[in-house]
């Protein structure tokens, strides 16, 4: 791979090295991802990191979510959903990133992730996604906040 800059090396190999460690830890059933997924508009290629063939989850890791990594992640569920309908797509994150916060102390990039139809888990923290490796469960829980449902109408009136 190139990398742009010092920092997107580092970058890369500490998400590496939890990624080994992450798979490391977890049952048999896990196993490094060799697929080679083409995108469904472009050139471009998707690969996840981890797959369980018997309970058919692919899942991706990574260290934090922010802007560019949330796009991605929403791409390549929709890429892995297209050539895999069968299979779950699961995002295990290690840490919530400070910025994107809301007022309410939440995540809105964990909100979008776990809004996206193609992403079936979003898993927090090293100790959910082994848990969820040992176990696959699924609680996924979609809440769209300040958001109207509708618009009701009474005798012409906008309420």
């Amino acid at each position: 791979m190139n990398y742009e800059s010092k920092l997107q090396l580092a970058r890369n190999k500490n998400g590496n090295k939890w990624e080994d460690k992450i798979l490391l830890m977890s049952s048999s059933k896990w196993e490094n991802c060799d697929l080679t997924l083409d995108d469904l508009e472009t050139t471009k290629t998707w690969n996840c990191d981890l797959v369980n063939h018997e309970d058919k989850i692919f899942l991706e890791l990574t260290t934090s979510v922010k802007d560019a990594k949330e796009a991605k992640s929403i791409i390549e569920s929709k890429v892995h959903k297209h050539h895999y309908p069968d299979y779950k797509f699961v995002m295990g994150i290690k840490k919530i990133s400070k910025k994107g916060k809301r007022l309410d102390g939440l995540n809105s990039h964990i909100d979008h992730l776990n809004q996206t139809s193609t992403i079936d888990q979003v898993l927090i923290g090293e100790e959910e996604v082994l848990k969820f490796m040992r176990k696959p469960f699924y609680n996924k829980q979609v809440t769209i906040n300040n958001k109207k449902q509708g618009v009701t109408m009474k005798s012409n009136i906008l309420i």
